[in-house]
């Protein structure tokens, strides 16, 4: 069973074919979930590819909420 963070790995740092991998890994709910919480955990969620698994996996299973951490504002 890949883990956790492999699953982190390949979201956020894998090419497309590893995507298109880790989209069908994630039509198993369980899978999905596994995911959805190492974005929750993850320290580096500033980033637009987090964001993005975090809107696929909301989209492929009702009811499953990606909480990911807010960024605090940055003084301009």
């Amino acid at each position: 069973m890949i883990t956790a963070d492999q699953l982190l790995q390949i979201a956020l740092r894998g090419d497309g074919d590893e995507w298109e991998r880790l989209q069908e890994l994630c039509a198993d709910r369980p899978t999905a979930e596994r995911l959805a919480r190492a974005l929750e955990q993850s320290a580096s969620l500033q980033s637009e590819t987090a964001k993005s698994w975090a809107v696929v996996l909301e989209e492929m299973h009702d009811g499953l909420k990606v909480n990911l951490p807010v960024a605090p504002p940055t003084a301009g």
